[in-house]
Formats: structure tokens, C-alpha cells, sequence
């Protein structure tokens, strides 16, 4: 289970309070142009599914909800490790490589779409400290694709659009 929470640059509060739905009049059922108490902090609770198979294979599945919000993330990872837990022997002295890739997509909103598609690798080399622990130091990289798309954003909800042309 993931945590992931971004406080909101303090310099873009203000896109916050007008790109986000303020709160709905009682009397008049209508929405406020601008929000006055948008969330500080963005919070992305996610929680992880792995299992590891032959051959060095990981995949994984992601389902991630973002707090206050109707959106939720989803996607899934695949992992291949070729030269992971050799510690003795000839390969003994090789490090540890894993090449990677992930895909995540935005869902609970038809005014946007946003996916993410992420490939990377990373070398590490275990290094034991007095048999009883160990210190890993690893370097790794990773390139990520994004594609979004968005509808028309309604500014005015509250505006027929059709009345004020006449």
C-alpha cells in the first residue's frame, strides 16, 4: 500500500481556486465560480499487487484513489531481473539488472484523459555489512511518455450558453 501526497506550490494556489469546483449553493443548486477552500495537499492513496514469477519476471497491478476527488488511477508494471541474486560463484561479482515498464491512466472524469507510460533499468550491487545487514547502492533510469487530452472546460457552470447567445 502507497501513500503519495504533493503539497500545491503556493505560487499556483490560485489556478486552484479557479480551475476546481467550489462548493453547490443550497437555495439555488448552482455552483460557486471559484473554490475557496481547495485542498493544500494533493493525496494519491494507492494500493499494489505484486507477484514474482520464473525467470527473473515480476508484474504487477496498481488501483490508486485521489483524495476529495472522483478520480482514480489504475495500471500495471511487468519486470524482468536476468542477473538478480547471484552472490557466489563466477556471477557472484556481476551486479544486480532489472529492466522495466509501467503504464497508469486517470479515470472518473470524461473532461480529460491522461496516460502514462514509463520504461526504465537499474544496476545495484548488494554490499553485506558484518553478516548481518546490507547496504544496497543502486543507479537507475527512467523515460516516461505522456499523453492527455482534454474537452472544453466549462468556466461559467452556472451560464446556459445557448440562452446568453440569444
Amino acid at each position: 500500500n502507497d501513500a503519495f501526497s504533493k503539497e500545491v506550490d503556493g505560487s499556483a494556489i490560485q489556478y486552484w481556486h479557479q480551475g476546481t469546483r467550489g462548493a453547490t449553493d443550497p437555495n439555488s443548486k448552482s455552483f460557486s465560480t471559484t473554490n475557496n477552500s481547495p485542498d493544500s495537499i494533493l493525496q494519491v492513496y494507492t494500493l499494489k499487487a505484486r507477484k514474482g514469477l520464473p525467470l527473473g519476471f515480476e508484474i504487477a497491478g496498481a488501483l490508486g484513489y485521489v483524495a476529495n476527488t472522483t478520480l482514480w488511477v489504475v495500471g500495471a508494471d511487468v519486470r524482468w531481473a536476468p542477473l538478480e541474486g547471484f552472490r557466489t560463484g563466477a556471477l557472484g561479482i556481476l551486479p544486480d539488472l532489472a529492466v522495466g515498464g509501467g503504464v497508469r491512466t486517470l479515470m472518473g472524469t470524461s473532461k480529460m484523459t491522461l496516460t502514462t507510460v514509463g520504461a526504465d533499468v537499474q544496476i545495484s550491487k548488494p554490499i553485506p555489512i558484518a553478516s548481518s545487514g546490507q547496504l544496497t547502492p543502486y543507479v537507475g533510469y527512467q523515460h516516461l511518455w505522456i499523453y492527455g487530452d482534454s474537452n472544453i472546460i466549462e468556466s461559467t457552470p452556472n451560464t446556459d450558453p445557448l440562452a446568453q447567445c440569444g
